[in-house]
């Protein structure tokens, strides 16, 4: 467990130096409540609309993309 633990410090710290590379996304989003025990199933549907919403308007970099250059991500 502990060898884990180092080897995901190295990866983390390895990453952190290296500049990165954003898109944007083009996010649909879909929760399930097949294996979900809850009574009201508005807030899933507000959940799922606002996890979509910040996927596809937060402004990953600070470069325009059309829409068709977009990654297109289903989760």
């Amino acid at each position: 467990m502990r060898n884990v633990f180092t080897v995901l410090a190295l990866l983390v710290g390895l990453l952190a130096g290296c500049p990165g590379r954003a898109q944007e996304l083009n996010a649909d989003v879909q929760v399930s409540l097949q294996n979900v025990t809850i009574t009201d199933a508005t807030l899933v549907n507000q959940m799922q609309a606002e996890m979509r919403r910040i996927l596809n308007e937060t402004p990953w970099t600070r470069l325009t993309y059309a829409p068709s250059e977009r990654i297109n991500l289903r989760m």
